[in-house]
């Protein structure tokens, strides 16, 4: 619900009232990191309009979750609910390129359902593997957030 200062009071309520409990102070700390990942986001998605390579990432989204090219279906071919066309080498190699030196731009990423459309990509093919692995891998919080 992203009420994150009353989930923060209450986990410390928690903690004083079952101070032999790991999990109340545990779950409070990972409160306050998201409530600090939430709040860089606001402020990336308030600034979107003057974020370089933002307009790639909206097209390369757009392309691929069918917004802008519907992909000619066969019957009876389930359309993946997060990406109808196919993602390709080179749309990998440019998102990673625009991407990987940019906290800013990752969570935009992340923002506009970029991690689900790429894994529901891998109905087409493989190449959003690299992508993942490039981009979860080292960032600990924005693994976590996508395994949940």
């Amino acid at each position: 619900m992203k009420d994150f200062d009353e989930a923060i009071t209450d986990l410390g309520l928690a903690a004083k009232l079952l101070p032999k409990e790991t999990d109340p102070e545990r779950l409070r700390k990972l409160y306050e990191e998201d409530k600090e990942l939430n709040t860089k986001i606001v402020k990336i998605m308030a600034n979107a309009e003057s974020l370089k390579g933002k307009e790639y990432i909206d097209f390369l989204l757009d392309f691929l979750t069918g917004k802008t090219h519907k992909p000619e279906l066969k019957p009876g071919v389930r359309v993946p609910k997060f990406c109808a066309n196919e993602f390709k080498a080179e749309e990998a190699k440019k998102l990673l390129e625009i991407l990987q030196p940019s906290d800013e731009l990752l969570y935009y990423f992340n923002a506009k359902d970029g991690f689900k459309t790429l894994v529901d990509s891998l109905n087409h093919g493989f190449e959003a593997l690299l992508v993942l692995d490039a981009l979860l891998i080292p960032n600990n919080k924005l693994r976590e957030d996508f395994q949940r």
